[in-house]
C-alpha cells in the first residue's frame, strides 16, 4: 500500500479510488461472511477498471439472502475463499482511497476477512457516500444508493449484487467529488476526507491545562462521566467517554473545536465519575444533565419523544403506536426515537401482516371491510374466520419484532419478483426499498427477544477486567455498583422475579423508559460486546451465576 501521506496530498481529480461492494450473509462482520465482491477502479476522475468474484464462505447462504442477492449455496461451492482473491483485491486498493456506500459496514467486513486469512488489514483511507449525502444533497431522503441514484438520474443496475452497486457507487461518487468541487473548487484528498469526517488532533494545550486544578490533572482511563465546574463548583458542563483520558485530553488541545473552547474557557475544575462500562456511563451522563441543567448542554436536558410499536391484547389483537407505556396486557417492541420510522415501520407491518387495521366500534359490528376483500386481513370479526389462522399470523408478527425475519421477508421478496415479472418496475423499486429498511433498521430493534414490558432479564456488558451487569424486570431498570449505588434495587428485582408469589406489575416513570432508549440503543451497534441472560430459563439467583459463570456479590445490598 502506498504511505498515507502521499494519498492524502493529492488532488482529488488526479487521485485513485477503489470502490468497494460486498455481498454478505449478514449484517455484522464478527458473526457473518463475505459472499461476493465487487471492485471498481477510478483514475483521474474516470472509470478505468472493475472486478468481482463470488467467494465461498465456508457455511450456509441464509434463505433471505439468496433470495435478496439470488447467489445460492450452489453458486459459491466451487468459488475461491477470500484468502485466494487477496491477490486480485491488492491491486485494486494499491495507493488508492476506498469508497463505499455505508463504508463503516464494507471496510469492517474487509478487515475482518482479512484478519480470518491472517493477513494485516488494509489501512487505506476511506469515503463513504452516504456521509458524503448528507453533507451534499441533505434533501434527498431515504440515503439508500437505490434511492439516491434513482433521484439524480444514475443508472444502476445488477442491484443487490456486489459489481452493480459497487459501479452505481462510483457514479455517485464521481458525481459527488463534482459538487463538492464545484463549492470548494477542487482540493485535495485530505480535504475530502475531512469533509466527510473531519479528524482531530491531540496536542495538549498546557495554556488551557493550567486552568484546571492540580488534583483532577490526573485523568481515568477508564469509562465514566466528567463534570466541568466553574469557579463556584457550579458545574457548567456534563460529559460521558469510553475512555475519560482519551475524550477529556481533546478539550485541551490545539485543534479543539469553539464548543470544547468555550467549556474551557468557563471551567476551573473537573470531576471524573467512573462508571464500569460505556452503557452505565451513558446512561449516567443522561440522567445527570437532567437534575443539573449545565448552562452549556444543550441536548438530553429533557425526556426525548418516544414510540412503541404495540400488539394489543388478545384474541383480537392489532398493531398500535403508542407513545406511552402502559401495563395494559398488550406487549410493546422499541423503543424509537423518531416518529418517521416507527411510522414507516408501522406501514409495512400493516402491508405485510394479515391483521386488523379497525376501531373497536367498527371491529364490533361483525362485518368485513375492503382489507379482507384485498387480502390484507384475515377477517377476526366475523364468526366464520379461522382463529386459528388469525393467532398463526399474530405469532408471525411477534417472531418477527423478536429477530425472526424469515417470515415478512419471504412475503416481501415474493411480491417484488412478481411486481418485477408483471413489469411494474417502480412498484418493484419502492419494495425493494422496504426491504432495504428492514434490514438496515431491524437490528436497533430485536437486541432482545421479549417484548419490553415482558423483557425479564439479565445484561453482562464485557470488560477486559471483570462486567458490568444491567438487570430489566417487566421494563425497570437496575444497574449494579451504579452510581449513588442502587444495588438494593438490583437485587431486591432479581430476587422478585424467582419468587412464587405473585407480583403486581406497575406502570413504568419516564426515568425507566428513558434508561430502556439509551440499552437498546447501545446494544444495537455493541453486539460483540454483551451477553444476555433469559432469568426465565433459571431456578435462581444461585443457578443464573452457576450455569452462566457469571459472578454475582454475596452482600446483595453491596
Amino acid at each position: 500500500m502506498a504511505k498515507l501521506n502521499s494519498i492524502l496530498d493529492l488532488d482529488i481529480k488526479n487521485s485513485d479510488f477503489c470502490v468497494l461492494d460486498f455481498e454478505t450473509t449478514g449484517l455484522s462482520a464478527i458473526n457473518s461472511k463475505a459472499i461476493e465482491i465487487g471492485l471498481v477502479k477510478i483514475k483521474n476522475g474516470k472509470i478505468k477498471d472493475k472486478y468481482s468474484s463470488l467467494i465461498n464462505p465456508g457455511c450456509r447462504i441464509p434463505y433471505f439472502i439468496t433470495n435478496l442477492t439470488g447467489i445460492s449455496d450452489d453458486d459459491v461451492e466451487d468459488a475461491p475463499t477470500f484468502d485466494q482473491i487477496i491477490p486480485e483485491i491488492e491491486k485494486f486498493l494499491y495507493n488508492s482511497v476506498v469508497v463505499a456506500h455505508n463504508a463503516p459496514f464494507d471496510m469492517s467486513f474487509l478487515k475482518e476477512e482479512y484478519r480470518r486469512a491472517s493477513e494485516d488489514p488494509p489501512d487505506n483511507p476511506s469515503i463513504c457516500t452516504v456521509r458524503l449525502a448528507k453533507k451534499l444533497v441533505p434533501e434527498i431522503k431515504p440515503k439508500s444508493l437505490g434511492n439516491l441514484t434513482r433521484t439524480l438520474k444514475i443508472l444502476h443496475k445488477s442491484t443487490h449484487r456486489a459489481l452493480g452497486d459497487a459501479y452505481a457507487t462510483a457514479k455517485l461518487f464521481l458525481k459527488f467529488v463534482d459538487m463538492y468541487c464545484e463549492i470548494y473548487d477542487s482540493g485535495t484528498v485530505k480535504t475530502l476526507l475531512d469533509f466527510q469526517y473531519p479528524e482531530s488532533k491531540r496536542i495538549i494545550d498546557n495554556r488551557i491545562l493550567k486552568k484546571i486544578s492540580d488534583e483532577k490533572r490526573e485523568i481515568p482511563k477508564n469509562s465514566g462521566v466528567y463534570l466541568f465546574k466553574d469557579a463556584k463548583g457550579k458545574i457548567v458542563y456534563i460529559g460521558k467517554a469510553k475512555s475519560l483520558k482519551s475524550r477529556v485530553t481533546g478539550y485541551f488541545t490545539s485543534s479543539s473545536n469553539s464548543k470544547q473552547k468555550k467549556i474551557t474557557k468557563r471551567a476551573s475544575s473537573i470531576e471524573f465519575l467512573n462508571t464500569n462500562s460505556e452503557l452505565s456511563a451513558l446512561i449516567l451522563e443522561s440522567e445527570l444533565i437532567k437534575e443539573n441543567m449545565p448552562t452549556l448542554n444543550k441536548l438530553l436536558k429533557k425526556f426525548s419523544n418516544t414510540y412503541f410499536i404495540k400488539i394489543t391484547e388478545r384474541p383480537f389483537s392489532k398493531v398500535e403506536i403508542k407513545t406511552k407505556f402502559e401495563m395494559d396486557g398488550g406487549d410493546y417492541y422499541g423503543p424509537f426515537s423518531s416518529r418517521d420510522s416507527v411510522n414507516q415501520l408501522f406501514e409495512l407491518l400493516n402491508k405485510n401482516f394479515m391483521l386488523r387495521e379497525c376501531s373497536e366500534k367498527e371491529f364490533s359490528k361483525g362485518k368485513l371491510c375492503f382489507l379482507h376483500e384485498v387480502k390484507k386481513c384475515i377477517g377476526p370479526c366475523v364468526k366464520t374466520y379461522n382463529q386459528e389462522d388469525y393467532e398463526a399470523e399474530l405469532v408471525n408478527l411477534s417472531n418477527f419484532l423478536k429477530g425472526d425475519q424469515q417470515t415478512i421477508l419471504d412475503r416481501m421478496l415474493k411480491k417484488m419478483k412478481m411486481l418485477s415479472d408483471n413489469m411494474k418496475y417502480e412498484e418493484a423499486a419502492k419494495m425493494r426499498d422496504e426491504i432495504n429498511f428492514l434490514l438496515n433498521n431491524l437490528h436497533r430493534l430485536v437486541s432482545i427477544k421479549e417484548p419490553i414490558n415482558q423483557a425479564n432479564l439479565l445484561i453482562e456488558i464485557k470488560r477486559e477486567i471483570g462486567s458490568d451487569f444491567i438487570l430489566m424486570k417487566d421494563g425497570r431498570v437496575a444497574i449494579y455498583n451504579y452510581f449513588n449505588s442502587e444495588n438494593w434495587k438490583f437485587f431486591n428485582l432479581l430476587e422478585e422475579h424467582f419468587e412464587t408469589v405473585l407480583q403486581l406489575k406497575e406502570d413504568l416513570d419516564i426515568k425507566d423508559i428513558e434508561r430502556i432508549k439509551i440499552i437498546m440503543s447501545w446494544l444495537s451497534k455493541n453486539k460483540t460486546l454483551f451477553n444476555i441472560y433469559y432469568l426465565k430459563n433459571y431456578l435462581g439467583i444461585s443457578d443464573l451465576a452457576a450455569k452462566t459463570g457469571i459472578r454475582l456479590p454475596d452482600n446483595k445490598f453491596g
